[in-house]
C-alpha cells in the first residue's frame, strides 16, 4: 500500500510538472493596453500643412523642419472608406521630420482614398547631432531620443487615430527609424489593432557597423558601456539603440515578428546600413502565424539606385505599399531610374 501510495505521488508530481510545461509552451503573451494621451497633446505633433515634394532635400528646402504635416496628413475630420477601413499610419525615421520623410508619399496616399496620419517623433535638443545641424543650419531633427518614449507617444497617436475614426485596425508603414518604432510599438501592445507593418529601409533587426558592433557582449543590467557611451557622445540615444545586442533591438528580436501580423519590408541594396552591416537590419523572419515578405527593390529593376534617403521617394516602392495595403494589384510597379539620396525618376 506504501508503494502504491508512493507511486502514486510521484505520478501526480509527475502530471504536474508536464501540465505546467505544457501551459508555459502555450502560454500567450501579455501586452499592454495602448496609452492615452490628451487629443490636443496627440495632435499638436504636426501643425499645418507643406507642401509636396519630391525627396528629403526638397521637403526641407520647401519647408524647413518646421513641425507641419505633408499635405493632405492628419486629417482628423477623415472618415475611412469601407473599402480601405484602416488608416495608414506614417512613421518617420532618424534625424527626421513627419513631413521631410513623407512629403512624397503621405499626399499620394490621401489621393488613393486613405485616411493617413503622420507623428512627429520626440527630438534630442541636447545631442551632439543636433547641436551641429542647428548652428550649421538652423533645422531641428526628430526622432533622435529616447526610442521607447517615441513608440509609446506613437502608440497613443495610433489610439487616438482609431477612437477619431472608429477604426479597429491600422496598418503603419515605418521609414528606417520608424521600423524600430513600429516593431517596438507591436511587440509592447500586440498584434490585435495591426493588420500591415510596410517598412522602408526599417531598422527591423539591429545594426552591425562593420561586424564590429555587439553591443549584447557589453550592455549591464545598471551601467551604460563605454562604448555606449561614445555613440552617445557623438550621434544620439537613438542611435546606440538601434545597434545590436541593444535593450531595444533585444525586445523586437526575440523572436523578429508577431502572429497575427504581416510583414512587408522593402530594403535597396545600395543601403548605406546594410552595406556597413554583415545582415540586412530591414528583413526579418517569419514565426507561425505571421506573414513576412522581404524585398530588394533592384530585383527585375536594375537601373533603380536607390539608397536610404531615397526609399521614401522610391515610386516602386510606394506601388508596392499600395498593393500591399490593398491586398491585391491596385497599380503597376514601375522600373524607374532612381538616384542617390533623390527619388525615382521616369526617364521615358
Amino acid at each position: 500500500m506504501l508503494q502504491t501510495t508512493k507511486t502514486i505521488a510521484v505520478l501526480a508530481s509527475t502530471l504536474a510538472i508536464l501540465t505546467g510545461t505544457a501551459t508555459a509552451a502555450v502560454a500567450t503573451p501579455t501586452y499592454a493596453a495602448l496609452p492615452e494621451l490628451s487629443s490636443a497633446t496627440v495632435r499638436a505633433t504636426t501643425q499645418g500643412h507643406g507642401e509636396a515634394a519630391t525627396s528629403i532635400a526638397d521637403a526641407i528646402i520647401k519647408n524647413g523642419t518646421d513641425p507641419v504635416a505633408p499635405k493632405g496628413v492628419n486629417d482628423w475630420n477623415c472618415t475611412p472608406n469601407p473599402k480601405k477601413p484602416n488608416p495608414v499610419i506614417l512613421i518617420h525615421g532618424m534625424f527626421m521630420t513627419a513631413n521631410t520623410a513623407w512629403a512624397g508619399f503621405g499626399p499620394v496616399l490621401k489621393d488613393q482614398g486613405y485616411c493617413v496620419y503622420a507623428v512627429n517623433m520626440a527630438k534630442d535638443p541636447d545631442g551632439a547631432m543636433s547641436k551641429v545641424v542647428r548652428a550649421i543650419g538652423n533645422l531641428d531633427f526628430g526622432g533622435l531620443a529616447d526610442i521607447k518614449a517615441s513608440a509609446t507617444f506613437t502608440a497613443a497617436f495610433i489610439n487616438e487615430v482609431m477612437k477619431t475614426t472608429g477604426a479597429k485596425k491600422v496598418d503603419i508603414i515605418g521609414y528606417s527609424e520608424g521600423g524600430t518604432v513600429a516593431n517596438l510599438i507591436a511587440h509592447t501592445y500586440g498584434p490585435s489593432f495591426i493588420d500591415n507593418i510596410i517598412t522602408l529601409g526599417g531598422i527591423n533587426v539591429g545594426i552591425n557597423p562593420f561586424g564590429l558592433q555587439d553591443l549584447e557582449a557589453v550592455y549591464t543590467k545598471n551601467a551604460e558601456p563605454a562604448i555606449v557611451g561614445n555613440i552617445l557622445e557623438f550621434g544620439s540615444v537613438a542611435a546606440a539603440q538601434m545597434m545590436n545586442g541593444s535593450p531595444i533591438i533585444n525586445a523586437i528580436t526575440k523572436p523578429d515578428t508577431i502572429a497575427g501580423i504581416t510583414y512587408t519590408n522593402l530594403s535597396t541594396k545600395y543601403d548605406e546600413f546594410s552595406n556597413i552591416s554583415t545582415h540586412n537590419p530591414n528583413f526579418q523572419k517569419a514565426v507561425p502565424g505571421a506573414t513576412v515578405t522581404n524585398i530588394t527593390i533592384q530585383d527585375g529593376c536594375s537601373k533603380d539606385f536607390s539608397d536610404h534617403l531615397t526609399l521614401p521617394y522610391n515610386k516602386r516602392a510606394w506601388a508596392i505599399a499600395l498593393n500591399t495595403l490593398a491586398g491585391k494589384k491596385v497599380v503597376d510597379v514601375p522600373c524607374l531610374v532612381a538616384i542617390p539620396a533623390l527619388r525615382s525618376i521616369d526617364a521615358k
